[in-house]
């Protein structure tokens, strides 16, 4: 198999494959719209050539080289940890593996950017990410993000990056310390190779983005360079493989990296079992919890399909009585195969999905569960908070949905009070607290009359998929909220 890359027109064997009898399996990550063109022929699909057959997830064998000791991969890992990989050439089957330390942190751009937008009288701005449609609603054409980044000898090290400019509407350019990637950026995903043009020091980072005519002819549609913006490192490795035998040679997926689960509450991790031999067959999968943690089965036998994959599903739990917020762990392992899975424990709500019925760029609802119950006028008027976005018309709804069902016995709802922003007059009068139960939802309390940040109800406990706040009035015409918060 050989893949075709059509946004730079490389073409390179697939080093990364399983062929038997049943065809060939090629493992692909896409991002939404990302186009790979898959061919086979020629000498990279015959069997006698060293091809690696698995590798573990968060990791690309770039390239197998073999000499009269065995096989040598070389690696690109995105991610930390334990790193398996197995290999073919010919009948001879290969495996070996290493442990990246790395950390591999993504250094997230997030802040306040530079926006110039380029129309006639010209917009220049300081803020965060987002669309520039509130500042110039029918400007078609294009606008350019600017910022700064300082980066160290040590970060730089050793290392690859890749930025990523997460959402982008609709096409971007990127110049790094005045040079300009080779091809712009036309599709999702938004990512592009930039280790060459990063240099210790102070790093110029310059992304222009063009929308569409749209906008200009009266159909105004969320323009710009929306993020999050991050820079991904990598790393390059070399790991040796030798001879294998028949024996199994497991390999623990857990679906999520962590987990987060809410006092009272039962979460469920997937966790797939993979033999990268390909033999099928039984294994024994054991966990065990660390901390306030709670496991529902210890250990589960997890039968292998005829590809040699298989999965478990174990569930965990917290106390209601656990200190918030709490962390422990999980500790899984399958033959010698073994992988720990951090847990947050924290509330119901905050580990959560927000949602408004409407907003304000950039006052987005997902600030409503990160933890922070008050701000100041800076990070107001930066946007970390959440303001609706039709002025003086009401109601107006924001929603948490849990990732499960969850008991709750008092919520707190949090208003914007500063200094130069007092509840008592830029927070929220009037508005209903609900809870979702049994698919339904269920009024718990309502508050009239509200001067104060914070506004708390307490009531019988029952358990819930999720919580709303309905405001039906706020004296500055505008509803904002801070923060929302669920307890057991």
């Amino acid at each position: 198999p050989t893949l075709w890359d059509p946004a730079t027109g490389a073409v390179a064997p697939a080093t990364t494959y399983r062929a038997d009898a049943d065809g060939t399996e090629i493992p692909l990550t896409l991002e939404p719209h990302e186009v790979v063109g898959v061919t086979f022929g020629g000498r990279a699909g015959r069997d006698e050539d060293p091809h690696a057959v698995a590798v573990s997830p968060g990791a690309t064998v770039e390239r197998l080289d073999a000499d009269r000791r065995g096989l040598r991969a070389t690696v690109l890992a995105t991610r930390p940890g334990p790193l398996a990989v197995v290999a073919r050439d010919g009948a001879r089957a290969y495996r070996g593996g290493t442990t990246l330390a790395d950390p591999l942190t993504p250094i997230v751009l997030d802040g306040d950017w530079r926006l110039r937008i380029e129309t006639s009288a010209g917009i220049d701005a300081d803020r965060p990410l987002g669309s520039w449609t509130d500042l110039a609603p029918r400007h078609s054409g294009s606008a350019v993000y600017t910022r700064t980044l300082e980066l160290t000898r040590t970060q730089l090290a050793g290392r690859e990056w890749t930025l990523d400019l997460g959402d982008v509407r609709a096409a971007a350019e990127v110049t790094i310390n005045g040079r300009p990637l080779p091809q712009s950026l036309l599709w999702a995903p938004f990512v592009a190779d930039v280790g060459d043009l990063l240099r210790a020091g102070a790093n110029e980072i310059a992304v222009r983005v063009t929308n569409t005519g749209a906008n200009s002819h009266g159909d105004v549609r969320d323009s710009g360079l929306l993020g999050p913006v991050r820079l991904l490192p990598q790393r390059r490795l070399t790991v040796a493989l030798e001879r294998a035998d028949r024996d199994a040679l497991l390999e623990l997926r857990p679906a999520a990296a962590s987990l987060a689960v809410a006092p009272g509450q039962q979460r469920t991790l997937r966790v797939a079992v993979r033999d990268l031999t390909g033999d099928s067959g039984r294994v024994r999968l054991t966990a065990e919890a660390s901390g306030p943690v709670q496991l529902r089965d210890r250990s589960v036998d997890v039968r292998l399909g005829r590809d040699g994959t298989g999965s478990a599903e174990l569930t965990v739990s917290a106390p209601l009585g656990a200190e918030l917020p709490g962390t422990g762990e999980l500790r899984l392992r399958a033959g010698e195969a073994a992988v720990t899975v951090p847990v947050r424990i924290d509330l119901a709500s905050r580990i959560g999905r927000a949602r408004a019925s409407s907003t304000l760029s950039p006052w987005h609802a997902r600030f409503l569960v990160d933890g922070i119950t008050s701000v100041d006028h800076a990070a107001w008027r930066r946007g970390e908070a959440w303001n609706d976005g039709t002025a003086a018309a009401f109601p107006d709804t924001v929603t948490v949905a849990f990732d499960a069902p969850a008991p709750v016995s008092r919520v707190r709802v949090w208003t914007l009070d500063t200094p130069q922003d007092p509840a008592a007059v830029f927070g929220v009068r009037d508005f209903d607290v609900q809870l979702e139960v049994d698919g339904r939802w269920r009024t718990v309390g309502q508050v009239r009359g509200n001067r104060a940040a914070l506004a708390e109800l307490t009531f019988p406990r029952v358990s819930a998929e999720g919580m709303r706040v309905v405001v039906s009035s706020a004296p500055e015409s505008y509803s904002r909220l801070v923060e929302l918060e669920t307890l057991p």
